[in-house]
């Protein structure tokens, strides 16, 4: 039975096994492309670093984004909005700008 060496994120709910493989291959990708000698290849390895960054962070964001989302929909469900309210201040400035009840 193989032990996992390290958890998948560090106190991030958000944080999956597939954005820990995404990670990987950035910083792979990242090495590659500084540790090239020759020019022409130099060039082309940064512009697959390039792309395998912006997916990552694309990824992340996501992940970011549907965690909230998923959140705020579960306070709403449970009407615990003073701790929504506590852990989003910024959603609570939208409500009184655009007068959103929530």
């Amino acid at each position: 039975m193989e032990v996992p060496r390290r958890k998948v994120g560090v106190g991030q709910p958000w944080f999956s096994r597939e954005l820990v493989r995404l990670r990987k291959e950035f910083h792979r990708m990242e090495r590659e492309w500084l540790d090239c000698d020759d020019q022409g290849m130099r060039r082309q390895k940064r512009t697959e670093y390039v792309k395998i960054r912006k997916t990552y962070k694309v990824a992340v964001s996501k992940a970011k984004r549907k965690s909230i989302k998923f959140d705020i929909a579960h306070f709403v469900a449970t009407k615990k909005l003073p701790f929504m309210k506590l852990k989003y201040p910024q959603i609570c400035e939208l409500e009184s700008c655009h007068w959103v009840n929530l």
